[in-house]
């Protein structure tokens, strides 16, 4: 099932943004370790890919703000 979140990153508590038929996910928990990472899910294509952008700092239980 190519929908579900990288294998690598996959986790809890994090922040998501919806932008021109991508989701971002940004951060959160896998197992006890905070994720700095950002991942794109391509609605069209069906697919997640792991950003090479990193946060600058790893957080979980985040919100997001796009101004």
């Amino acid at each position: 099932d190519k929908s579900k979140f990288n294998e690598r990153t996959q986790g809890i508590l994090r922040g998501m943004y919806c932008w021109r038929l991508n989701v971002y996910v940004f951060g959160g928990f896998r197992d006890y370790d905070v994720l700095n990472s950002i991942e794109k899910y391509d609605c069209i294509v069906d697919s997640w890919q792991l950003l090479n952008y990193k946060m600058p700092s790893a957080l979980a239980k985040l919100g997001v703000c796009v101004t």
